[in-house]
């Protein structure tokens, strides 16, 4: 009896253990105030202004593929223009929003979908913005202070990447956006991307910076690789 107990009591601890690692689920708009994980359990629609606000450190949101939509004000996913750390948002489609992703903080967003907002597709101030696909956005698709912006897809928007405290932006997909490419502010390393069809600029450097392979080509007459105010290191570009 004493170790039928003991693995009653074990097979407790796990369950517990495996209930406290499972996510929090969200079925709405929301504002979350604990750290944690939390996932999306189906696709939400905003009645306007902000969606889903987080006011806490080391959160993690997982859209688990689900789509987020608003009324062409506030924000899909923000923290709420605070400075925090630890937040992760991946796996979703934000739409509709002023700004689909606005991220004041050391963040990590990937995998998501923005398309179609009034403003910026994704907002970040620093951190990793990678592997998002960004479409038809009216602001720039990716707005980052000073981040590494690595393997994102950003197409037909008002610009393209705009890293204007530097940053690295590498192996992205920027086409026929309507102003310029990619811009990057004063050390930037901007490396290994497809920069084509843009109507501005395709690449807007302010030096010093290092601007490396990158496949620069069919953007506005004679505006393929631009650099401004002082020398840059200017390799490889085509």
């Amino acid at each position: 009896m004493t170790i039928l107990r003991t693995f009653a009591a074990i097979a407790a601890l796990v369950a517990s253990v495996d209930a406290s690692a499972a996510p929090t689920p969200i079925a709405g708009c929301t504002t979350i105030t604990k750290s944690g994980s939390y996932q999306l359990d189906r696709s939400i629609t905003s009645s306007g202004g902000d969606c889903i606000v987080i006011k806490a450190e080391n959160v993690t949101l997982d859209l688990d593929g689900q789509t987020i939509l608003g009324k062409f004000t506030g924000s899909g996913i923000t923290d709420d223009g605070l400075s925090r750390t630890g937040i992760i948002v991946r796996n979703g489609v934000v739409s509709q929003f002023q700004t689909g992703v606005s991220i004041n903080s050391v963040a990590v967003v990937e995998k998501i979908y923005a398309w179609h907002n009034y403003g910026v597709g994704i907002l970040v101030a620093a951190g990793t913005v990678r592997d998002n696909t960004v479409f038809f956005n009216d602001g720039f698709g990716i707005q980052a202070q000073s981040a590494l912006v690595v393997g994102n897809v950003v197409q037909h928007n008002g610009g393209g990447i705009n890293g204007f405290l530097g940053g690295v932006i590498r192996d992205n997909v920027v086409t026929a956006n309507k102003g310029r490419g990619i811009v990057g502010g004063m050390g930037a390393v901007i490396s290994g991307n497809s920069v084509m069809d843009n109507g501005g600029n395709g690449i807007f450097a302010y030096c010093p910076s290092l601007v490396l392979g990158n496949a620069s080509m069919r953007n506005a007459p004679n505006y393929d690789l631009s650099v401004i105010a002082g020398p840059c290191t200017n390799v490889n570009n085509n």
